[in-house]
């Protein structure tokens, strides 16, 4: 895979995207529904940006890194035939993409901000997929940008993710009210 885009600008989307393009992978273009969010990461990509999910083209992969609230919207809303896609989302499984073939899961066990930089090479990435070629191609590039990739079932993926926004959410509730 040497082309991938981002339907998503926010905090994951940007953080991965500046990572992949750090490591070799072309960000071909940036998708968000705010003008201002797509030409601002665009441009620190140099690549196109778009608001208009039907100006998407294909890539040899698409990472849906958007708010859970608004996934199967943009997914159902994706006319690709030709390229994977993959999203980024803890607590959702792959059901969300219905009938598209080459689909998947690139979840980082990681609290994102696009404000911080970050070094994502010790972040474990959790990877789904029920095309096991696809899962191969998605494993591999996940270790472009760190050297935690694992394989998890969506089960054992929510169960996860629970746990750690409960750890992550509880202690800084505790914080605020100590």
């Amino acid at each position: 895979m040497k082309t991938i885009s981002f339907i998503g600008a926010g905090n994951v989307g940007t953080q991965l995207s500046l990572e992949f393009q750090k490591n070799g992978i072309s960000v071909k273009q940036i998708w968000s529904k705010t003008e201002e969010k797509a030409k601002k990461l665009a441009s620190k990509l140099n690549c196109r940006w778009t608001i208009n999910l039907n100006e998407i083209e294909d890539v040899d992969l698409i990472i849906v890194s958007v708010k859970d609230d608004f996934l199967e919207v943009v997914i159902e809303n994706l006319n690709l035939s030709n390229s994977p896609i993959v999203h980024t989302s803890g607590s959702i499984g792959l059901d969300v993409f219905k009938d598209k073939q080459e689909t998947g899961i690139l979840y980082p066990l990681q609290t994102f901000s696009k404000f911080i930089p970050m070094n994502l090479t010790d972040v474990p990435f959790c990877i789904e997929s029920e095309n096991k070629e696809f899962e191969k191609k998605l494993t591999k590039i996940a270790h472009k940008i760190s050297n935690s990739v694992h394989l998890l079932s969506t089960e054992k993926r929510k169960k996860l993710h629970l746990a750690a926004v409960f750890a992550c959410n509880f202690s800084n509730h505790m914080l605020s009210i100590s």
